[in-house]
């Protein structure tokens, strides 16, 4: 644990480096024989507890970030519930369709390239001609061929408007007829994380119209923080995308 509070680690899902969890190993050891010799095991427990009351200001520190993103993410959902939005359109027979779709890598790669892309860019280009500053990137996340397209709207001192579209691959549920064992997901992400929406079998219309009614809600949601709409944004917030990210 402290050689990962001690270094900066490039993936959350990999330790410190073997050499620094020796040292630091090393280190608890020693100072752990030291106190035994020099007082015995009540010097050890003083040790103890002397050591841990600093933590008790990160518990505490915790404790108000919690609070925070609640009282965050509950006016976001207050948010979400006065502004019901307009649901995807179409035949009935269309959405039942897309309720027991299972895409394939190519039919989530015609999504994108015919519904999704297009319709990022020109929901973007309409808010530019309204004055406001927008940004459409994609990026190939590691093992995936499939992009991930991101529209970031940027609305000053407020929180920016993000919607993230990321591919997935899913193993077929065994209650839907299908013919590969996996399929490809095209899952919407906000800035406070995802939706549990698939956009496959999406027109660029419905994406259109999916897009405006978070980005009503989003505003909204500003209209609700106060004054000037000013909200801090929510820790690990989608939409800041790495260097290599290209822009569309």
């Amino acid at each position: 644990m402290l050689a990962n509070f001690t270094s900066i680690l490039s993936d959350v899902n990999h330790d410190a480096p073997i050499k620094l969890r020796i040292f630091w190993s090393m280190v608890i050891g020693l100072v752990t024989v030291a106190l035994l010799m020099a007082g015995g095991l009540a010097a050890l427990q003083s040790a103890v507890v002397i050591t841990a009351l600093p933590f008790s200001l990160v518990i505490f520190a915790i404790m108000v970030g919690m609070y925070k993103a609640l009282k965050l993410e509950g006016s976001k959902a207050d948010a979400r519930r006065q502004v019901t939005g307009t649901a995807p359109g179409g035949d009935w027979r269309e959405r039942l369709d897309r309720a027991l779709d299972t895409s394939s890598r190519a039919g989530a790669a015609a999504t994108i390239e015919h519904a999704i892309r297009p319709a990022l860019i020109q929901f973007a280009q309409e808010l530019e001609s309204r004055g406001q500053a927008t940004n459409v990137t994609e990026e190939h996340l590691e093992g995936e061929s499939l992009p991930s397209l991101t529209l970031q709207v940027d609305l000053g001192e407020a929180a920016s408007f993000v919607y993230q579209v990321c591919p997935h691959r899913m193993r077929t549920p065994s209650f839907l007829p299908a013919d590969d064992d996996y399929y490809v997901r095209l899952d919407v992400y906000l800035a406070e994380g995802g939706l549990e929406k698939d956009l496959n079998g999406f027109t660029r219309g419905q994406v259109i119209a999916d897009v405006l009614s978070e980005y009503e809600r989003h505003l909204h949601f500003l209209a609700l923080a106060g004054q000037g709409g000013y909200v801090q944004a929510m820790p690990g917030a989608v939409g800041e995308l790495p260097d290599a990210a290209t822009q569309s």
